[in-house]
């Protein structure tokens, strides 16, 4: 392994220095030549700027980084939904991470879910989260719980890549991974911007941002905050149960040219979540065990990292090195809602997780044109995970991950109708005493059959993939349940589907999935085994319409189904419904009002043992209405926003379910002046 580390750096760096040198020998177009760079304004053509900047923002829409390719997501062999910085802003319930992707087909999550945790799942299984590529997913949990939680002010966008081809960010990327793309500032477009809102429940929220640069440096900086209190639902207030999130995302970007790239990232996230109040939980036990007891948790996210992006005549490179630190402490009561234990904090649990990332990767163009383009990529990180506790349950854990992959893809369009992609990833992984290597390979392929054509709409893609999850430190030590012997789990699938538009009006995306999963880590008799063998088997189909100008109307529809391989009988995944229906639409920018609608019909629903989940069966309609003026330099939006709002007693995923808000209110507004 140390060998083919060796030899990527080397064959980096060569080829970094061999083009860097091809290109001073002979600069670009607009490229190296400072009198063009440093001709007068006046020469300058404003509407071509105007137009190229149009062009641009397009392709930022329609290329994302998750794929490690330059095809557009709509023509690559995978099922992929981008959420922009615009619809967090217009749409209902997308001011934290968890709220915002939970309305993407086959995708759930819940940002307090049965004991507070945050629930994030894809088809059925926990994804990999990535923070401009590289993954924030902490090894003592195995999901981040902890990314967001106060806004989405700092988010560009989020990808969301699901199915096969996911298994190119490794561990933990059965079913999908979500990439979470953040704001950059532009020297060209300063700005800053405060949001206030508040509502129902005593919420309120509070951001601040400033953007802009000077010369060749650009900065950005967001802050958010947001409170809620003890909140109301159909069956009353539920009492301890409150929560407080602060977000902080900063960057400085020094742009040694237009494309070079050196910049600093850091981000804190913080809160404190407390659930299980009187008649907040709807089941009683869990695995024997009472789960009614009050939690207060506390998470803490602090990461930094210094990054570069060079691009070359015939190579690119980005090169990551971070810290991330993963911070936990929580405190419950004894059942049943023991308010003096949980007061005087009889029962604490503290988790703390240091990692050390580095990446380099690299977009090798072997034969111009797109006719054959090389991936390469070397990812290292190190944890290391403690936790320790008083009083009920008894942590004690001391654990080191330490990680080397290596991945490896191929990228062809031999001719205008066909894209093919192929690929390897090799992981090795050293976890206390113990070592795990896994080699897994993905293939894909997009067929195009009316390229060349004024009706090119449509694209026929398949893919298939192989897969591996490591085991969680939780899974490993957790008191009475963890395993240490556990192996990891893996998995094979593959994914059929066709992306088809109708002219300007309308466009449908359906596929079909199917994936084997073997060694899948289950509780057995009160112990955490690699007993199952499972498979997941599913369809899904999203609509878009545009019946007239400022309206789109949108429909999804997931229907899985899992079966333990062994016995033939019906396993249930209780963190995502097996059949699902979401609609809605947006009325866009009518004389600066916008108005978007979402709803969700939870329609087969079941918890793990093939009860009936208590929200199966419910309809959940959000709104949000909002205005844009302009005056001068500043821009205002003011908005309201009301969730739920036919009051449905719905409850969090998971078998442990915890009841979420009814109606809720919110008012606020938005104020940006640019420069």
């Amino acid at each position: 392994m140390k060998k083919l580390v060796v030899f990527l750096v080397v064959f980096l760096c060569v080829c970094s220095s061999n083009v860097y040198a091809q290109n001073n020998d002979t600069p670009a177009s607009g490229e190296g030549d400072t009198s063009i760079a440093q001709q007068d304004e006046s020469t300058k053509d404003p509407e071509a700027e105007e137009e190229n900047a149009k062009e641009e923002v397009t392709l930022d829409r329609y290329v994302v980084s998750v794929t490690r390719s330059d095809t557009e997501y709509t023509r690559f062999p995978a099922a992929i939904d981008v959420i922009t910085s615009r619809d967090l802003e217009i749409k209902p319930k997308a001011d934290n991470f968890y709220d915002a992707v939970s309305n993407v087909v086959g995708v759930q999550a819940d940002q307090g879910s049965g004991m507070g945790w945050p629930s994030l799942n894809i088809r059925g299984a926990r994804p990999t989260v990535l923070l401009e590529g590289i993954t924030i997913n902490p090894v003592v949990t195995g999901s981040p719980f902890n990314i967001l939680t106060a806004g989405t002010g700092s988010v560009e966008r989020l990808e969301i890549l699901k199915g096969a081809q996911a298994s190119t960010q490794g561990s933990g990327s059965m079913t999908g991974v979500i990439n979470v793309v953040m704001k950059q500032g532009d020297p060209s477009d300063p700005y800053v911007k405060t949001k206030l809102y508040g509502g129902t429940n005593s919420t309120a929220d509070g951001s601040f941002t400033v953007s802009g640069g000077q010369d060749k440096v650009a900065w950005f900086a967001n802050y958010e905050q947001n409170y809620s209190g003890n909140y109301d639902t159909p069956k009353g207030r539920i009492p301890y149960t409150d929560s407080r999130f602060r977000n902080f995302y900063g960057r400085l970007d020094y742009l040694a040219s237009s494309k070079q790239d050196l910049y600093f990232e850091m981000f804190y996230n913080d809160g404190q979540y407390q659930t299980g109040g009187q008649d907040y939980y709807y089941s009683g036990s869990l695995y024997g065990m009472d789960p009614r007891k009050i939690w207060q948790n506390k998470p803490q996210t602090t990461g930094l990292f210094g990054r570069y992006k060079g691009e070359f005549e015939r190579c690119t490179v980005k090169a990551t090195l971070g810290y991330i630190d993963n911070a936990l402490d929580y405190v419950f009561g004894n059942p049943i809602y023991d308010v003096p234990s949980f007061q005087s904090k009889q029962n604490t649990v503290d988790m703390d997780e240091k990692s050390f990332v580095g990446d380099i990767r690299s977009q090798i163009d072997i034969i111009p044109d797109d006719k054959l383009t090389a991936h390469v990529n070397y990812f290292y990180k190190n944890d290391y995970v403690t936790a320790d506790s008083v009083g009920g349950m008894p942590y004690d854990i001391s654990s080191s991950y330490n990680q080397n992959s290596l991945v490896g893809q191929l990228e062809s369009k031999p001719i205008s109708h066909l894209l093919l992609i192929g690929g390897v990833r090799y992981d090795s992984y050293h976890i206390d005493e113990n070592s795990i290597d896994n080699t897994s390979v993905n293939v894909g392929a997009s067929i195009y059959p009316f390229a060349n054509t004024e009706y090119d709409w449509t694209t026929l893609w398949a893919s298939y993939s192989e897969a591996f999850k490591v085991p969680s430190a939780l899974y490993l030590y957790l008191p009475f349940f963890g395993n240490p012997n556990l192996k990891s789990e893996k998995s094979h699938g593959w994914e059929v589907g066709i992306k088809q538009q109708f002219s300007h009006w309308a466009d449908v995306e359906a596929s079909y999935f199917s994936i084997d999963y073997d060694d899948l880590i289950a509780v057995d008799n009160m112990k955490l085994r690699n007993v199952d063998k499972a498979k997941t088997e599913g369809f899904e189909m999203q609509v878009n319409v545009y019946p007239v100008d400022h309206l789109t109307l949108n429909v999804n529809y997931l229907n899985m189904k899992r079966t333990n391989e062994q016995t033939g009988e019906r396993l249930y995944a209780p963190q995502v419904p097996d059949s699902k229906l979401g609609f809605g639409g947006v009325l866009s920018d009518l004389y600066g009002f916008t108005l978007a609608i979402d709803g969700s019909y939870y329609i087969t629903y079941k918890m793990s043992n093939g009860t009936k989940h208590p929200t199966q069966g419910k309809v959940v309609w959000n709104g949000k209405l909002s205005y844009e003026y302009f005056y001068k330099d500043f821009k205002i939006e003011p908005f309201i926003e009301v969730d739920n709002f036919s009051d449905e007693l719905v409850y969090s995923s998971g078998d442990v379910v915890g009841i979420q808000p009814g109606r809720t209110f919110m008012a606020g507004a938005s104020l940006t002046y640019s420069f």
